[in-house]
């Protein structure tokens, strides 16, 4: 898809905030030319340009955000903009959306768009999942309790490996919370219609 169609594709906030996040990163390639591999401490430089350019706070609204109890978290949007020092700050950004999905409906389920998700990118952000859970009070079950869904789009291929891992983060009680993996052939349709509601 070339980026004129993939723009028209995605209307509203989030297409507005991903065409300023392209302008940023195309912005730093300009002055930073861009290694053969993209190493992590350059892709978290570039992350860190363009979070000066875009704002933070757009930035949050477009990659994690909530239709009616559902959570979405876009890492396709994250990871251009996701660096160490802004961890905790999107950990407590996606408590909060947990937390207003549980006061206004008692429950909440998680949709995780991984696309591009890859084994280096688990290494990378590894730190970040961690803040999440450190956010949450060990004493508060009701992050636990109140889960009831994790779709997950775009499953890499190792993640079915790490399912159940996974599964034993998410909750005490595994059998409790239904993780569904999102076929990849039609992922990018049932991920569309998911934020087709938020516009």
């Amino acid at each position: 898809m070339n980026k004129s169609m993939k723009m028209q594709s995605e209307s509203g906030i989030v297409g507005d905030v991903k065409e300023q996040v392209e302008l940023a990163q195309e912005e730093y390639f300009q002055d930073n030319s861009k290694s053969r591999l993209f190493k992590k401490n350059q892709k978290f430089d570039c992350a860190e340009s363009v979070v000066d350019s875009v704002s933070l706070e757009k930035l949050l609204g477009a990659t994690i955000f909530r239709i009616g109890s559902r959570i979405i978290v876009d890492y396709t949007l994250l990871k251009t903009f996701a660096y160490p020092k802004l961890y905790n700050s999107i950990a407590q950004y996606g408590l909060t959306m947990v937390q207003q999905a549980i006061i206004e409906y008692g429950t909440y389920e998680v949709h995780l768009n991984l696309k591009s998700f890859s084994i280096s990118a688990v290494e990378r952000y590894k730190p970040l999942v961690e803040s999440f859970f450190q956010e949450m009070p060990p004493e508060d079950t009701q992050y636990y309790t109140n889960l009831k869904n994790v779709f997950i789009y775009h499953p890499p291929s190792f993640f079915s490996t790490l399912h159940n891992i996974v599964k034993r983060f998410v909750t005490s009680d595994p059998e409790s919370v239904i993780i569904r993996l999102i076929n990849k052939d039609v992922s990018d349709v049932e991920y569309q219609n998911l934020t087709m509601m938020m516009n």
